[in-house]
């Protein structure tokens, strides 16, 4: 059996857009409109058990990238706790 990565909708069969997905079980899975991932949802095991018949690889869920204090503009986040307001 030959692997493909996912290229269509599992719910519409039509081209994935990658703007709408749902990770699941640590896989991210695309899908051509945004209602297509509730019906995805209602039956996931199935979907994903298709998925694995047709030898399509799915995507790894991206880890969370780690915080290293920056946040908007480069401003520095500070410890929880550490600075307090007398007031």
């Amino acid at each position: 059996m030959s692997m493909f990565r996912q290229e269509i909708c599992p719910i519409e069969g039509k081209r994935i857009n990658k703007h709408w997905y749902i990770d699941y079980n640590g896989k991210r899975i695309y899908f051509c409109t945004p209602g297509a991932s509730a019906k995805f949802k209602k039956d996931p095991d199935r979907y994903m058990a298709e998925f694995e018949e047709k030898g399509v690889i799915l995507e790894d869920t991206p880890k969370p990238k780690q915080d290293r204090g920056l946040h908007k503009k480069g401003a520095r986040k500070e410890p929880a706790g550490k600075y307090r307001n007398p007031g």
